[in-house]
């Protein structure tokens, strides 16, 4: 039985998942393995943050109107932005993957 008193030990479990969903060469993506476990034991609602609700505001503002997030080209924008890109990128992929097999699947 574990006992989660703040955030912190939610953090502290999910790395504890990373190195076991590594470990067993888990059949998903490594963020697809632990969002499939993260209903188990919290709230999804903990993981909102503003600041990364605005991030992921800001990746749709920029898909869908074609807007660069910042003045000029791709070599011109901050690395950090970049990273913050893909990963996004990537989570909304495995999240659409995800849905198209739920109604594929029934």
């Amino acid at each position: 039985m574990l006992k989660f008193e703040d955030s912190k030990d939610v953090w502290d479990y999910i790395d504890e998942l990373i190195k076991e969903s590594k470990t067993r060469g888990s059949q998903f993506n490594l963020l697809q393995d632990i969002y499939e476990q993260l209903p188990f034991f919290v709230c999804l609602n903990v993981f909102l943050d503003k600041k990364y609700q605005k991030d992921i505001s800001k990746y749709l503002y920029c898909r869908e109107t074609g807007v660069p997030p910042h003045k000029g080209d791709y070599g011109d924008q901050p690395s950090l932005w970049l990273e913050k890109y893909y990963i996004i990128k990537n989570a909304i992929d495995i999240r659409d993957n995800m849905i198209r097999d739920k109604h594929k699947n029934g």
